[in-house]
């Protein structure tokens, strides 16, 4: 069973134990377009599966999306980041914040 850990506007974070290979990123960003991006600071590692971004968090530090919201501390650990998604009109698009 997956554990919310945060939400932060239109991204959830969920904990949960990453497996498979890893990639190293520094300043991952997870979600947004360049305007308004979620962004997790420092090194991490990370693969995408889809629209989810799963990460490995290895010293403790943010995910900060570009002024809008607060920033969100990440411990170290392992985490499913997923944008959200709406449907309306016959369509089914990404949630804007």
């Amino acid at each position: 069973m997956l554990k919310i850990y945060a939400r932060q506007g239109d991204v959830v974070i969920q904990q949960q134990p990453a497996s498979g290979d890893l990639a190293p990123m520094t300043d991952l960003v997870v979600a947004g377009a360049l305007s308004h991006p979620h962004t997790i600071r420092g090194m991490c590692l990370y693969r995408r599966s889809g629209r989810t971004t799963i990460v490995r968090v290895l010293a403790d530090t943010t995910i900060e999306h570009a002024g809008r919201h607060k920033p969100i501390p990440l411990p170290a650990g392992d985490y499913l980041l997923t944008p959200l998604r709406e449907r309306g009109d016959q369509s089914d698009r990404a949630v804007e914040d």
